[in-house]
């Protein structure tokens, strides 16, 4: 079977998770992972709206549309959501 998209939405909510966490100390990431257990209380859907976000824009882009699912742009675009939205 072969994906429309460089990654599942699994993969995209792992990395996802993966990239919003990076770097931060123990304690940074308990209190995060708890803010993110209240804002997906409320807003259950979010990583799958984030997801639909990104393959949108990776279908409208005709030049480098993989780059919507590099690091780069998914620290730039669903982490900074996630995070401007704790």
């Amino acid at each position: 079977m072969v994906k429309k998209y460089p990654m599942t939405y699994e993969e995209f909510k792992e990395k996802v998770m993966e990239l919003l966490f990076e770097g931060m100390d123990p304690v940074e990431k308990k209190e995060t992972e708890k803010e993110l257990k209240d804002l997906l209380e409320g807003e259950p859907d979010m990583f799958k709206h984030l997801y639909s976000s990104t393959c949108g824009a990776y279908d409208r882009d005709k030049e480098y549309p993989e780059a919507y699912f590099e690091d780069a742009l998914l620290l730039s675009r669903p982490v900074q959501t996630i995070l401007l939205s704790l």
